[in-house]
């Protein structure tokens, strides 16, 4: 998909503020979905809040096109400072970025703009800009900020100790893969972070999801839906379990969930469920509204936009599915891993050894091969690196690009974690 960005004027302004020099009205036609030029296309993005479906990964969507009712434009709550952050998978040498407003109403949200690169999730952050980045008087469709720094995430906050909004077209970031991390990816570390009986007596591994790197539901043997805020170093069961068989959670308060192949949804962190419409035998949810799910014994894939309330099927076929966004979804079908970014319009081959797939974008896929081993892409399945200690792994849960929860043959729930 090529996107054009269209410009109300040809005026073009040349500011140097700190160490970022920052440009408005830069006309440009790039195919935005080409990972080797956008490297924040189809990476994991997060958002201090969301409203009216304004998901934070529509702006890494490759869309720059900025009115609402196209479906690629962010939307947080309103709140003091909201944010919103992309996680690139591993350390990148950062050269700039492009911040795509929203084009058919409230530009003003683009005022008092800060943008920090990250290395790590806990890193406060560079901030890029000495003062906030202000369109008050300014229309534009985007503002580039040029920058040579190092990290691998990238925040942009709206400064505000009053409640306001943010939205975003598109985040654009240019860069490459930093070099010290290009002989890495071979490196897996594994941490133990919930001991199970290793007895013998385990018949069947606890069903994981990943709502966040922190944030984590599970099915024990029993049935019983349960959750751990602290990486899975604790769970406490929810309140109204129904006895599911398979989860996919979403966030703290949303989830989805099959007992059999009856489909539920949670709103308010397990402590009810709601029957919705629909069968299935896998399950992947989105958000509130939209979850994907397959039917193992016809390999129909379906999915719905309005919680559960009808269902659209898509083309092709597949036993297990994993949807990142509405329209990217992994599904397995026959060993083989299949990848779509226009909701099932076209399928991509990735791999032909794949028992199992959980993708928290387009980029990173963490999978279970046919021997029960890890393997793992954090290139949108171009290139694969494999557990090097060939370790037994029943199941495992993409956290963030470049982590991931998974259940050993102990019942072991571990941490792993590449390019550390």
């Amino acid at each position: 998909m090529y996107s054009t960005v269209s410009l109300k004027s040809v005026l073009f302004v040349m500011l140097l503020l700190g160490t970022a020099q920052i440009s408005f009205g830069q006309n440009y036609s790039v195919d935005l979905t080409d990972a080797s030029y956008n490297i924040a296309y189809g990476k994991a993005a997060y958002q201090s809040s969301t409203s009216g479906e304004g998901y934070p990964s529509r702006a890494v969507d490759g869309d720059t096109y900025g009115k609402w009712s196209a479906n690629s434009v962010t939307h947080t709550a309103k709140e003091a400072n909201p944010w919103w952050e992309v996680d690139l998978g591993s350390q990148h040498d950062i050269t700039g970025l492009d911040i795509h407003n929203r084009t058919d109403c409230c530009q003003e949200r683009f005022n008092n703009i800060v943008v920090y690169i990250k290395k790590d999730i806990n890193d406060p952050g560079t901030r890029l800009t000495a003062n906030a980045l202000t369109l008050r008087d300014l229309q534009f469709d985007k503002v580039h900020v040029k920058a040579k720094h190092q990290g691998r995430y990238i925040r942009i906050v709206r400064q505000s100790d009053q409640p306001v909004y943010l939205s975003l077209a598109e985040v654009v970031v240019y860069g490459e893969r930093a070099k010290w991390a290009e002989g890495s990816s071979d490196k897996l570390s594994a941490e133990i972070v919930n001991k199970a009986d290793c007895s013998g007596s385990r018949v069947f591994p606890d069903p994981i999801s990943a709502a966040s790197y922190k944030n984590i539901w599970r099915i024990n043997v029993a049935g019983t839906v349960e959750r751990s805020t602290n990486r899975g170093g604790t769970f406490h069961p929810v309140k109204d379990d129904r006895s599911m068989t398979q989860i996919s959670a979403v966030n703290d308060k949303v989830a989805w969930a099959l007992k059999g192949e009856t489909i539920f949804r949670t709103l308010d962190g397990g402590n009810t469920w709601t029957q919705t419409t629909g069968y299935g035998t896998s399950i992947s949810a989105v958000s509130a509204d939209v979850a994907w799910v397959v039917n193992g014994n016809s390999r129909a894939i379906w999915r719905t936009s309005d919680g559960g309330k009808t269902w659209e099927q898509i083309q092709g076929g597949a036993q297990s599915v994993s949807a990142p966004f509405e329209n990217f979804a992994w599904v397995v079908n026959d060993g083989r891993l299949w990848f779509t970014k226009d909701g099932g319009k076209n399928w991509e081959l990735k791999n032909n050894n794949i028992k199992s797939v959980s993708a928290i974008s387009g980029a990173y896929a963490w999978c279970i091969d046919n021997n029960n081993n890890v393997v793992y892409t954090l290139d949108y399945g171009k290139t694969w690196t494999k557990d090097p200690k060939n370790q037994f792994y029943y199941y495992v849960e993409c956290t963030q690009g470049s982590e991931a929860i998974a259940i050993n043959h102990c019942g072991d729930l571990v941490l792993l974690s590449a390019n550390r």
